[in-house]
């Protein structure tokens, strides 16, 4: 079977996301903001809905966990989004108090983009690239970081050209 996401209305009252985004055939992933130790039954019976005698396994994948009861929509969406533009969600933490406007501001352009995440991850690998991780994916041949600054971040990067590259998070 082809790879999928499934965004799930679990209850009557609760979203989750359930793919087989990386997977071996017959597995599912499930991300859930609400985390169960133990898959209930109903998300058994969806995934086997899903895959039917195809099913193997159907695997809690540890994400970011909802602070509050109403927020698993947007999780649902995040999630996903994240899978989409190549990021692992369970290595993502996002900024609650935004995501909110961030899906609504995404919802009225028509366009789906990285939901804000709190923090960052810098390196430098031995051939010389900057590498950003969490929030958005890409490489950049560079000499030098100039410097970050917060509210917004805004990185500045000197290139190997010499010429300054801006990029607002």
């Amino acid at each position: 079977t082809a790879e999928f996401i499934q965004l799930l209305h679990v209850n009557g009252n609760y979203w989750v996301c359930m793919n087989s985004i990386g997977c071996t055939p017959g597995d599912v992933n499930l991300l859930d903001s609400l985390m169960k130790p133990v898959i209930s039954q109903e998300m058994q019976e969806l995934a086997e809905n899903l895959l039917g005698p195809n099913l193997d396994s159907n695997k809690n994948i540890a994400v970011q966990q909802q602070t509050n009861s109403s927020d698993c929509g947007v999780f649902a969406i995040a999630f996903p989004t994240c899978l989409v533009f190549g990021q692992d969600p369970s290595e993502v933490t996002f900024d609650i108090p935004r995501m909110r406007a961030h899906l609504i501001g995404c919802l009225q352009s028509g366009s789906m983009h990285l939901f804000p995440t709190t923090w960052i991850s810098f390196s430098v690998n031995h051939a010389n690239h900057f590498t950003c991780t969490k929030i958005w994916h890409f490489k950049v041949q560079t000499s030098e970081i100039i410097g970050w600054y917060l509210t917004p971040i805004i990185i500045i990067i000197k290139s190997v050209t010499n010429s300054p590259d801006y990029l607002q998070l």
